[in-house]
């Protein structure tokens, strides 16, 4: 199981990257994205996924 966000997300450009694959479910989080190296880091909070 994966979770995207960004360009991966229906919709979005590069959403035909996750042809074949199948939605289980949508979901959200509660944190803070960080710049680590050339791609962003979660972090959720504490209470990050409600």
């Amino acid at each position: 199981m994966i979770f995207v966000y960004g360009t991966l997300r229906k919709g979005a450009s590069n959403h035909f990257r996750l042809e074949g694959s199948r939605l289980r479910g949508e979901a959200w989080g509660l944190g803070h994205l960080y710049p680590i190296d050339w791609y962003p880091a979660l972090l959720l909070d504490d209470d990050g996924i409600p």
